[in-house]
């Protein structure tokens, strides 16, 4: 059998905070990409009890953050899953290239959002490609909710945006699923995006305009931008005075922290927002 491949696509959009969110419990750890893929591959392999998972990269693809995971059947052959997380939709597809009753490879497609993959307890709702059947699954007691089998793609789906919540690589808030920075693809068919501070971490969400950047920022919550000007303009949008604060946070010694972000704040410091912009301090 040819290799096959499962594709998860997981995107991002939505207005309410979602409250019980799985934390990051170790989000430095994280950074470190193949420390990670091997996390998460033990982890899936014990959460599913199949030692034929694994886990073979995190990367960038189509500017979708993607982890590729691969798994072994008994007739020998590989199956791969990608995962790609896109911020700027609530909804999750998983695209699974499954064996059908007649033998046959079959490629089905399946959708839920992210309010409901990311609860912490209760059964998550799957419906597929042409709304004919529901799929419920429990990703904690791993049982079907309803007569239908739950096909295997949708299982490693579920257990791997968990993992990607816990060890930090997204975060949920306002109905967003927020990717860390440095996993977060960010094009530059937008000036300014969503952002998010969590845990000492910077997290992006969706591509703004400048307007809908100013936006955000009236109502107090932060956003990142490509250059030191343009999240400028930003902050000096929401300013009475018409002037920003450039600033970075300092340690004792009064240098800038590594891994912080140099940003802007309109010159009253309100509305009380971060203009973010630029790389972390090295």
């Amino acid at each position: 059998m040819q290799k096959k491949q499962l594709k998860i696509i997981a995107i991002i959009l939505s207005l309410v905070i979602i409250t019980g969110a799985i934390q990051p419990s170790n989000v430095y750890a994280l950074l470190n990409d193949k420390g990670i893929e091997k996390s998460m591959e033990k982890e899936l392999q014990n959460n599913l009890q199949n030692d034929n998972i694994h886990v073979e990269n995190l990367d960038f693809v189509d500017n979708n953050f993607t982890v590729d995971i691969s798994i072994d059947t008994i007739d020998k052959d590989t199956i791969d899953t990608k995962l790609e997380i896109e911020p700027g939709s609530d909804e999750i597809t998983i695209i699974s290239e499954e064996v059908s009753e007649s033998g046959q490879i079959v490629t089905n497609k399946y959708t839920t959002t992210v309010e409901e993959i990311n609860k912490n307890e209760g059964d998550i709702t799957f419906i597929n490609e042409d709304e004919t059947k529901e799929y419920i699954y429990n990703k904690y007691s791993g049982y079907a909710s309803n007569p239908l089998a739950i096909p295997l793609g949708l299982e490693i789906g579920a257990a791997a945006w968990a993992l990607l919540v816990k060890y930090g690589h997204v975060i949920v808030a306002l109905g967003i699923a927020f990717v860390l920075d440095s996993k977060a693809p960010k094009s530059k068919k937008y000036n300014h995006y969503m952002a998010k501070l969590s845990n000492g971490n910077l997290y992006i969400g969706k591509g703004l305009t400048r307007a809908e950047a100013t936006a955000q920022m009236m109502i107090e919550r932060d956003v990142w931008s490509h250059t030191s000007d343009l999240a400028k303009k930003v902050a000096v949008a929401v300013s009475k005075s018409g002037q920003g604060i450039n600033e970075v946070d300092k340690d004792k010694k009064g240098k800038p922290k590594k891994g912080y972000y140099y940003h802007w704040h309109p010159k009253e410091r309100k509305p009380k927002a971060h203009s973010f912009y630029g790389k972390p301090v090295a």
